[in-house]
């Protein structure tokens, strides 16, 4: 089954959309001017704003996949470059951000979850626990790990209400490794 150029920019244009204003603010009229596609045509894709959230879920999870396939490729991924890729994956950053801001939803801190868990299957808490120098079992790394993405969702949000800062997603990213490896070395 071929997808439309319609459908596409429904998904392309709703995911930069929600990575900007999250699910509460969100409103197919306002996506619909952004797209440039009637209502009615959202409609013809999607029963429900619900149904349309679920698809662009699916959506930042192909993308969250794509986003480790690249930083799996390269071995001895310094922060520095890791940085990079969070600059490159912007509009993903602030979809999981908007994740994170709304995990009091049962199905966005689900989602929020899941966005970690498929970063824990491609190798990111091993690389984590790399770069901070800590050798723990499993279960413990994985609640630094969940440690260290919440104080950086944190910091991503004081950097998305100063619009006017010229700190970037990787600059954040960079700060917070600092100092969480002082954290650890002290």
């Amino acid at each position: 089954m071929e997808v439309s150029d319609t459908y596409n920019g429904w998904i392309t244009k709703g995911y930069e959309y929600f990575a900007e204003v999250g699910p509460i603010q969100f409103s197919v009229k306002e996506l619909s001017k952004r797209t440039g596609f009637s209502r009615t045509s959202f409609h013809y894709y999607f029963n429900s704003k619900e149904e349309y959230f679920d698809v662009l879920l699916d959506y930042h999870f192909e993308n969250v996949i794509r986003f480790n396939f690249e930083v799996k490729n390269h071995k001895n991924l310094r922060p520095e470059d890791f940085a990079v890729y969070l600059d490159e994956y912007s509009t993903g950053v602030r979809f999981h951000q908007k994740l994170f801001n709304h995990r009091k939803l049962d199905r966005f801190n689900r989602a929020y979850i899941k966005g970690h868990e498929i970063n824990i299957e491609y190798g990111l808490l091993e690389w984590v626990m790399k770069i901070f120098g800590l050798h723990l079992p499993h279960e413990k790394a994985k609640k630094v790990y969940y440690i260290f993405t919440d104080v950086l969702n944190t910091r991503y949000n004081i950097l998305e209400r100063e619009p006017q800062s010229d700190l970037k997603y990787s600059d954040i990213f960079l700060e917070t490794v600092d100092d969480f490896k002082i954290l650890f070395t002290s």
